[in-house]
């Protein structure tokens, strides 16, 4: 049923300060989960969230699961905005979650037209059509993550927003000082 994750969401179309901004929320309230004397229980026990041990470079990123609409239908098919978002997930903290069939471009049952929404968005990998796989997609996808393994600042490095153009630089707080 389509409200089989508590209801509607929304795809929000954002700018580079728009996804920098909402990036550098989703950290700090990561973070903030995370620091010690947070994270209690009923009884007042410290739980694994109150350790201080936690880091952005812990977070999972995806931007599809079993639980959403997959990245190629929520990008109406640019297959071309999904390998930009492939290349951006291994440039930032954290290990990338990439769902199984998007590496090939698989859409869901349904296609373009459909719902895009569960039951169809958790189709089996088509290992059986390997004809109907986006070939440069998934060049693409296994160059990313070759780059991701040889590169050791984007698996371990920090994340600090730069300045383009005539914009004055936004510094955040560095994770390391390794820098690509």
């Amino acid at each position: 049923q389509d409200d089989a994750i508590g209801g509607d969401y929304q795809i929000t179309p954002v700018d580079a300060d728009g996804f920098r901004k909402a990036y550098g929320e989703v950290c700090r309230a990561y973070q903030s989960a995370h620091v010690p004397g947070v994270g209690r229980d009923a009884r007042g026990t410290q739980n694994a969230l109150g350790k201080g041990s936690a880091h952005p470079a812990m977070l999972m990123n995806l931007f599809d699961s079993h639980d959403t609409a997959r990245a190629l239908w929520m990008l109406r098919g640019d297959a071309e905005a999904l390998k930009l978002l492939l290349l951006m997930q291994a440039c930032v903290p954290g290990p990338p979650m990439i769902y199984q069939g998007t590496e090939v471009g698989q859409i869901g049952a349904l296609g373009l037209d459909g719902s895009g929404r569960d039951p169809h968005n958790r189709q089996a990998f088509p290992w059986h059509e390997s004809v109907a796989w986006d070939g440069n997609l998934l060049s693409h996808s296994k160059e990313v993550g070759r780059l991701r393994n040889e590169l050791y600042a984007l698996r371990r490095g920090g994340l600090r927003w730069c300045a383009t153009r005539a914009e004055s630089a936004n510094e955040g707080e560095p994770v390391d000082d390794t820098k690509l």
